[in-house]
């Protein structure tokens, strides 16, 4: 889709913008992505604890920042404040600055700090601390300026999109009857025709996410693992 490469190119030239303007071109250039927040509704975001992605060519590894396709239906400037936003935990990352707590979730006052000297304005709340990010007028006046609006036509959608109407069927059946549909996330599958096939007994399988990046796993037993790439453990659903 050209609407899709033609965000994610102006993000990256955004990030380069936003690197001159705020920070003098100091931070070193991460891999941004676009993809879903999983089942983290709330995220808007995010900047990787670690070096993720590695360069085979020289060997080189590179924090990934994420700007999470359900909420590019937002305002220019509520985009580019969520990259701002974790752009300055890009910066605390390099600079070995402790900006979160209670994994990586509370924000804490060096990250008011770095926020409010890098074009952000940041209001407290009680679940996740120093979080709560806006532009300060300058920022907001410059990234009017110069960001691409026009590209930010896309969003990702929470919901599948619906079904097509079914043709009438003549052979006596009801339409819309689907036998030999499954659901493949849950681990179930469809009927059989004609009901033949026993049905298979249930396996005790248990669910974990990592309340970062949604990373899903299953295992049979109860167990404490924590995510490689976020540093993060794993919770049971």
């Amino acid at each position: 889709m050209t609407s899709l490469e033609s965000l994610n190119i102006e993000l990256n030239r955004l990030f380069d913008v936003f690197n001159k303007q705020f920070y003098n071109g100091e931070l070193r250039k991460p891999v941004i992505t676009v993809q879903t927040n999983g089942r983290e509704a709330r995220t808007m975001g995010w900047c990787t604890c670690d070096k993720v992605w590695k360069d085979h060519n020289t060997n080189e590894y590179y924090y990934e920042i994420t700007i999470c396709s359900e909420y590019l239906y937002r305002d220019i400037e509520e985009i580019c404040s969520t990259l701002l936003h974790e752009m300055v935990h890009l910066y605390c990352q390099e600079h070995d600055i402790k900006d979160t707590s209670r994994g990586h979730t509370y924000h804490n006052k060096r990250f008011k700090a770095v926020a409010e000297q890098h074009g952000l304005i940041v209001s407290y709340d009680n679940r996740i601390g120093w979080s709560s990010s806006t532009l300060t007028p300058d920022a907001a006046a410059f990234v009017q300026e110069n960001a691409d609006k026009s590209v930010f036509v896309v969003t990702r959608n929470r919901h599948t999109a619906p079904k097509p109407p079914q043709l009438p069927v003549d052979d006596g059946e009801e339409a819309g009857e689907d036998t030999d549909s499954g659901d493949p996330e849950n681990g179930t599958e469809g009927g059989t025709e004609g009901g033949t096939e026993p049905e298979k007994p249930k396996q005790s399988m248990r669910k974990y996410v990592c309340p970062k990046c949604g990373c899903i796993i299953r295992a049979t037993k109860e167990v404490n693992i924590i995510c490689g790439d976020c540093k993060v453990a794993f919770v049971k659903e």
